[in-house]
Parts: structure tokens; C-alpha cells; sequence
């Protein structure tokens, strides 16, 4: 997945991180709870940024609140950054033109750099 990941304040006063990927289901707000130890390296900054990484999907749950939203939860012990290109690309999803590769590899390579892995 690549997206945007923010960090925030959780109600216990704890960092926690989100993914910002607008999402619903039938009206209902979809939030990935991203709890992922490998994304401490690269939000030392707290400040929003693109990630490419996988992970396997814990589970859901549904808050019956006023504004119902369905939380995603991810496995941290089963998530990885990606950090090469040539491995992402093989995935065989549509990279749009030059400027998207280049933006891919920038991102890939500075992922690379952080958990110290030749880019």
C-alpha cells in the first residue's frame, strides 16, 4: 500500500499512526489503524508522509458511535517497508508514466536509506 501516514495523539496520550486513505462502506468511515513499529524509523518528525509498506490484516471492528466507523487493524509483526523498486514494480501494479516511477523511487530509496539498505 502507499499512502499517508499520520501521526496524532490517541485518547491515553500516546503517539499512534494513521493511515489517510479516505475510505467508506455503505456511509460508514473506514479508519486503517496503523500501529506499525516499522514506521517509527521514518515519522521521528511527526510530520504527515507517503509510505510504502505491506502488512497482513489483523481484523475489523465497528464503533457504534454517532458517527460510526469501521477500524482496520494491521499485524505489526507481519509488516515490512518496501525498499526497492525493482521488487514493488514486480507486483505488476500500473505505474503511470515516468514521473510516477520517479516520485516511486524516491520514496523507495529514502525508505532504503532509513532502515539501512543499499537503495
Amino acid at each position: 500500500m502507499e499512502s499517508t501516514v499520520i501521526s496524532e495523539m490517541g485518547a491515553d496520550g500516546a503517539v499512534r499512526y494513521v493511515i489517510d486513505y479516505p475510505l467508506t462502506v455503505d456511509g460508514t468511515t473506514v479508519v486503517i489503524d496503523a500501529e506499525l513499529s516499522v514506521f517509527e524509523p521514518l515519522m521521528v518528525d511527526k510530520r504527515p508522509k507517503t509510505i510504502i509498506f505491506a502488512a497482513q490484516l489483523e481484523g475489523c471492528r465497528l464503533t457504534k458511535t454517532l458517527q460510526p466507523t469501521l477500524w482496520v487493524d494491521l499485524r505489526d509483526e507481519s509488516a515490512f517497508l518496501w525498499t526497492s523498486y525493482e521488487n514493488y514494480s514486480a507486483l505488476g501494479l500500473q505505474i503511470d508514466g515516468p514521473q510516477m516511477e520517479q516520485q516511486l523511487r524516491r520514496v523507495l530509496d529514502a525508505q532504503a536509506r532509513i532502515v539501512g539498505v543499499e537503495p
